[in-house]
């Protein structure tokens, strides 16, 4: 599918109510949230704000990122109306060199299984250049099977590792029955 084709398709979704759209934190971001203090955070692909407000509900000073400018809409609607301040642009995650912030953390999850080699290569480049010496890179990704060449793979955790202090995997299973992890790297 086209990234024209594909971006469409995503902002359609939007107009409805997307699967992914659970609108509740996953437990993995509230046990990360419930052991370090409240920072500045990055949610790239932070969709209508979920994770956003619960950032923002426990002290974080968020910002955020998604390219669909349906859901940036919603997030900005959202937070505001519970009278939270917050920076969500509208922007593919790959091309966020306008941020120079540093960030305690910074949140992925389900958008870097979706990137292209060249796309990864540029993406880690940007998280080595806005995460704070010993913040925290939490992801959620779909792991790369042998059907296809669609997802998280073994070289890109050995590419995460060289670039940063692995902390914790855990592998289990996501929607539509594919195997997925959250992982947790921090930079030193």
């Amino acid at each position: 599918m086209t990234d024209l084709l594909r971006w469409i398709s995503f902002n359609l979704r939007y107009l409805g109510k997307p699967p992914w759209d659970t609108n509740t934190s996953p437990p993995e971001l509230l046990e990360f949230i419930a052991h370090h203090p409240a920072g500045k955070a990055l949610d790239l692909g932070c969709g209508t704000g979920t994770n956003l407000l619960t950032l923002a509900q426990t002290g974080w000073e968020v910002y955020g990122v998604d390219y669909i400018w349906l859901a940036v809409l919603q997030a900005r609607t959202r937070l505001k109306k519970v009278g939270i301040e917050a920076k969500v642009f509208c922007y593919d995650v790959v091309n966020i060199d306008f941020l120079e912030q540093k960030f305690d953390l910074i949140l992925d999850i389900g958008c870097f299984h979706g990137l292209s080699k060249n796309q990864k290569d540029r993406y880690r480049q940007n998280l080595d250049r806005l995460l704070n010496t010993n913040g925290s890179f939490l992801i959620y990704a779909y792991l790369q099977n042998r059907s296809n060449n669609f997802g998280f793979n073994e070289i890109d955790f050995s590419e995460f590792c060289l670039q940063f202090h692995f902390n914790w995997r855990k592998d289990g299973i996501g929607r539509m029955e594919r195997l997925s992890a959250w992982m947790q790297f921090d930079k030193k």
